[in-house]
């Protein structure tokens, strides 16, 4: 639960543990900043949802691809893992999300570790929701659109040592 309103970014109240309020300014959290990929075909869903990653203040840079085979090949030439966190969207024209994901395997393991991929779709098949549950490197299934809480919530399950 955010308490306070999107654009008012000191102090965000969000709850880290239950029954605790802890202020994400001032503490590790606020400290440690993500670097954001999306990889989407609908450039008006990218333009939302980097505002909305950019609302959060946990953001060191938000990159956005419409074509995943493109954002293959940003992995492929980075040295360091270029992204912590990956909003990916399932149907896409030339390569869909799932695609993505079986060449997204043959990375470097360190690019991979080091990686949160979430689908982040407009798909109710419950068939696309049980094939993304069962791939290991996918972390979370979203529904379009992001909000701040689900990024705050990300961070909050997938980043504990930040706790």
């Amino acid at each position: 639960v955010v308490k306070g309103l999107a654009g008012f970014t000191k102090p965000v109240y969000f709850k880290l543990y239950p029954g605790k309020e802890t202020a994400f300014d001032g503490d590790k959290v606020m400290d440690r900043k993500f670097n954001f990929l999306l990889i989407d075909d609908n450039s008006a869903d990218n333009f939302y949802h980097k505002i909305v990653i950019d609302n959060t203040s946990l953001a060191a840079s938000v990159l956005d691809f419409q074509y995943a085979e493109k954002a293959l090949k940003y992995f492929r030439e980075s040295e360091d893992p270029p992204a912590d966190i990956v909003f990916l969207d399932i149907n896409m024209p030339r390569m869909s999300g799932f695609e993505f994901m079986s060449f997204f395997r043959d990375l470097p393991e360190q690019i991979i570790k080091k990686t949160k991929i979430i689908m982040l779709t407009t798909s109710l098949n419950p068939a696309d929701r049980d094939k993304a549950g069962s791939m290991a490197d996918i972390i979370s299934f979203k529904n379009k659109p992001l909000r701040e809480e689900d990024v705050y919530e990300i961070v909050r399950d997938h980043y504990s040592d930040l706790n």
